[in-house]
């Protein structure tokens, strides 16, 4: 994502060079078309488009940085540092993704404000599909009394079970062994 980003920046510099004296772009453009407007509009579109690459850059650090923490030979596993990497290699993946999706709808401000307000309300509306959750979260406190009370009862079920098991193979056992008696 961070190659992509770079990319799309690389791109929008040569678009925004070029845009100066085409009249083809004039012709699509509903709105303002002065330069100052449109320079203000690529550099915004630039400045998200290098805000999600150095999200994407930080993202690829953490992660990194959590494969070595777990792949250190000989030592107690440094748990919270892995989860706090873990953290934030999520957390500048997502700001990443937010970026860009905020960079392609400024990409459209450049067409005019009525595709940039499709693009707004089209990205509201995979964000809402894509982010809401529907099924319940997993309740994850700790054991509860009736529980622990449950798992009691079972564990004695399996005791009483093995218990009478041992005892019937005991009393074949002995009902197979043959006694010595002594006369003397």
């Amino acid at each position: 994502m961070a190659s992509t980003t770079l990319a799309l920046i690389s791109l929008i510099g040569t678009w925004m060079g070029g845009a100066s004296s085409n009249s083809l772009v004039t012709r699509i453009i509903y709105g303002d078309t002065r330069l100052s407007m449109a320079s203000i509009k690529y550099i915004s579109i630039i400045f998200f488009f290098l805000i999600a690459f150095a999200s994407f850059i930080q993202c690829s650090r953490s992660y990194v940085h959590a494969n070595f923490l777990l792949s250190i030979p000989k030592a107690q596993d440094p748990e919270e540092l892995i989860v706090e990497a873990l953290v934030h290699g999520s957390n500048f993946w997502h700001v990443g993704l937010r970026a860009i999706y905020f960079a392609v709808t400024l990409l459209m401000w450049v067409f005019g404000p009525i595709p940039m307000f499709m693009s707004s309300v089209s990205t509201v509306l995979i964000l809402h599909v894509l982010d809401v959750n529907k099924k319940p979260f997993h309740d994850f406190h700790g054991p509860t009394k009736k529980m622990l009370k449950k798992v009691g009862e079972e564990i004695r079920a399996v005791i009483r079970v093995n218990d009478h098991h041992v005892r019937s193979q005991g009393s074949e056992v002995r009902a197979s062994t043959p006694t010595v008696t002594s006369s003397t």
